[in-house]
Parts: structure tokens; sequence; C-alpha cells
């Protein structure tokens, strides 16, 4: 089915040329990145000293992409399972006189077969070839392509037996004949890394180098932060959804943080579409947010417990004597506080 298309426009390695993933565009201006200032532990330096630095908070910035994944997952998607969570309880408590016990979300990978890939890849074509316009095709057939890989993945996670899910799509994996060398590669750039910056995987790695595309094969899956109870993977693979594979990545540990972080490093980039997506009981339309509120918290050393005050190295990038630490302007956090009503059946969670 339009094979032109297939060999030219939507070859698999092609497309990857015109696709990032976060880190791996172009820095906004110089600021990206400068160091605005320092804090450090009120009690003692030596617990935590970290610079104050300019971002523009883009996922595309290879200086900043890092602040905005930490904002999606501190701001957006952890209030809403945390929210979630606490809903399901109350609802317990409501309802049965205790408040019940919530299993921790799993994290799972779900990979459609390579004929449902193949599937979704002429539905893409077809739908940007009835639009008439070429350039529509050029500049937007990636999200046309995420929308369906996201419409399939919602029909395979219906089948999984699961009750709702944070659902991010990848578009790409590590070629296996490059994956020593990603981690290598990784290790040697943490190596001389500074502490305070967040540390390379695999696939930021990769991304430090111009031509990381030839390093990834195109291989659509979608990660799921997960609740409930999964059905048997061979079931899954060989009866519910035939040649789907689901993967169980995690026993449910509530570090949900590091998670979603490594997951969104390597989440594709595409303009007007929005990557992370809910399903089930964390969908919109099953969970409702009533109340959101914003307040300001001292930043604690996680050391000790005292607050992190702003600091006057004798060198701006923090090296040198300590010459000042403002004691009465201690350093705030914005805390987002979220609380949500689950709508319908309540999952048996």
């Amino acid at each position: 089915m339009y094979p032109e298309y297939l060999t030219g426009i939507f070859n698999p390695q092609v497309w990857l040329e015109r696709l990032k993933f976060p880190g791996t565009g172009e820095k906004k201006d110089e600021y990206c990145g400068e160091i605005k200032g320092w804090k450090v532990c009120s009690n003692n330096p030596i617990h935590f000293k970290r610079p104050r630095v300019h971002s523009c908070n883009r996922r595309e910035c290879p200086i900043c992409y890092s602040y905005w994944i930490n904002q999606a997952v501190r701001d957006r998607i952890l209030p809403r399972m945390e929210g979630f969570e606490d809903a399901l309880r109350g609802e317990h408590l409501k309802r049965w006189g205790r408040p019940g016990k919530v299993w921790p979300a799993r994290h799972f990978s779900i990979s459609p077969p390579d004929h449902a890939v193949s599937r979704m890849v002429e539905n893409s074509i077809e739908f940007v070839v009835k639009s008439g316009n070429e350039d529509y095709m050029r500049e937007n057939l990636p999200g046309v392509f995420l929308d369906e890989l996201m419409q399939q993945s919602y029909v395979a996670l219906e089948k999984t037996g699961l009750q709702g899910a944070v659902v991010i799509p990848h578009f790409y994996r590590i070629k296996d004949e490059y994956q020593d060398f990603a981690k290598n590669l990784s290790d040697e750039l943490n190596q001389s890394r500074e502490s305070w910056k967040p540390k390379y995987n695999r696939y930021t790695a990769l991304g430090t180098l111009e031509n990381y595309h030839k390093y990834l094969d195109f291989s659509p899956h979608v990660h799921v932060l997960a609740y409930g109870r999964a059905a048997d993977a061979d079931l899954y693979s060989k009866d519910l959804m035939p040649g789907w594979i689901y993967r169980n990545h995690g026993k449910g540990d509530r570090e949900y943080g590091q998670v979603l972080y490594y997951i969104l490093t390597h989440s594709p980039v595409i303009k007007k579409k929005q990557i992370i997506r809910y399903w089930g009981c964390l969908a919109p339309k099953r969970l409702k947010c009533l109340k959101s509120e914003n307040y300001l918290e001292t930043e604690i050393c996680p050391d000790c417990g005292s607050p992190i005050c702003p600091a006057v190295f004798s060198e701006p990038d923090g090296s040198g004597e300590l010459l000042q630490i403002d004691l009465e302007n201690p350093i705030l956090l914005r805390i987002i506080v979220k609380s949500y009503l689950i709508i319908g059946e309540i999952p048996p969670i």
C-alpha cells in the first residue's frame, strides 16, 4: 500500500532522523544553564551545595531538558497518581469502614508485533495522503502515527486486566549491537559529570552524538506505570492480544519518580502533541480533579533537615571561599497538592 511513501517519506530509518527525544534539539539562547547563584545547607554547606541555574524549561534543549522532565513528573504525574491512591483509600473507608490497601503501580512495557506496526504505518499514511497536502504530511506524520499507536495501545491495555495507567510512548530502541557501546559511553560521560547534574543513561548519552539516530531502530511501544493485576503474559500474547508482548519491569515500590524520569528521557518530541497520557481509572473522565492547591515550602537539607539558603562564594562557579549564607531568605519550593474524585465503578485495587 502506497509503496512510494513506505520506501521514501515513511522509511523507518529516514523518519527516525527527523525525530528527536528530549535534549537533542537546540538551546534557546546563551542563558541556558547559566549559574545564577548557589544554595547550601544552612547548618553545614558540606551536606548540600547546588547551583541555581537559568532554565528555558524546554524538552528539546540539551541543557534544560532535565528541568522539563522533573517538572512534568513533580507537578503533573505524581500529584495525579498520589491523588488517585488517596481517593481510592477514601472510597474504601467510606464504603467498607476501612481504608483498604492500594497496591503500588508497576512498570510495564507493551509492544505490538511487526504486522500491527505495519498496519499502523499504513493507516497513518492513508490519513495524511487523504489530506491532500504534502507539507502537512511531512510535518505531521509523526503526530498521526502517535495517535494511531496510542489508540491501538489502549485496546491492548484493556486486554491486560490492568485498571489504569500513566502511558508514555516510545518510537525507538537501541540496536542490539550498540547496547554495550551506549552503556560504556554513559559511564564515560558520567565520570566527568558534575555531581549536581543528572546522570547520563544509555539514551541521553547517545543523544550527545551528532549521528545518534544510526544507533536506534524504529520499534514503537509504550511504557506504563499501571495499577491492577495483569493477566498471565503467555495467555495475553497467545490468546488475548496475539503477538503483542507485555513485560513487567518492576515490583511496584512507589519509587515512581525515578522510573518516570528515565522513561521520559527518550520519549519522542512531537510538536503540538501531548506525550504523557492517562488511561483507565487515571484518565480524565474517570478521575476528576476537585481541588488544586499551591503553596511554598522551605527546601530542606536531605542530610540534616536544616533550611537550604542562598550562598555567595568567592568564585562564580562555586569554588573558593564561602563568603555568605543568607539565613533570612531560605529557598522556597512550590508544592502542588491535588484532590481527586473517582468517577464510576471503584477499581478493585
